[in-house]
């Protein structure tokens, strides 16, 4: 009996690894925004596609071994913006948010992000590992979006206003 018990938690157990590992597996590499704010990161990963639309899911993080977190006693995390385009392409929705250093898990956006994917004049964005391409035909090299939803970031220093474009502090979800 104690070995049937024994054997059913070692299975289990394995199950249960194997399927976080494939879970995180499907999410891209850890991008990191622009210097100096490398400590701060997102990764991104494809829930659905239909049609030519596909539904992200973005996760964020502080990544607390970066060599360039800041370390001054006055920082206190990272703010920052991250746009996001509508569908039709012409417009933007910005989200707001501050993460401070006492927070340490993995946020994850609450609604997925809808993507055109494909366009009628042949282009395509792609996720790969490394973040989101984007090709303007089948043939052609796809190109780097480096920063494509990342649109500015800054540090929370204690004392000081935050004061960067695209950021609007009174809407900032707040990560302690």
């Amino acid at each position: 009996m104690k070995n049937t018990l024994l054997i059913l938690f070692l299975v289990s157990t394995a199950l249960f690894a194997q399927n976080n590992t494939k879970t995180n597996a499907d999410y891209s590499d850890w991008i990191t925004f622009k210097n100096p704010y490398e400590a701060l990161q997102v990764r991104y990963k494809l829930e659905k596609k239909e049609g030519d639309i596909g539904y992200f899911k973005a996760q964020f993080r502080i990544n607390y071994s970066e060599a360039t977190i800041c370390k001054d006693a006055r920082c206190l995390g990272y703010a920052f913006c991250f746009g996001l385009p509508q569908l039709n392409n012409k417009e933007v929705v910005y989200l707001h948010y501050k993460i401070f250093f006492t927070y340490k898990e993995i946020y994850s956006l609450p609604d997925l992000i809808p993507m055109q994917l494909a366009f009628p004049d042949g282009s395509k964005r792609m996720l790969k590992k490394d973040g989101f391409y984007f090709a303007v035909n089948e043939t052609s090299e796809p190109v780097d979006l480096e920063y494509f939803f990342i649109k500015s970031a800054d540090l929370i220093l204690e004392g000081s206003p935050l004061r960067f474009k695209n950021f609007i502090e009174s809407e900032a979800i707040t990560l302690k």
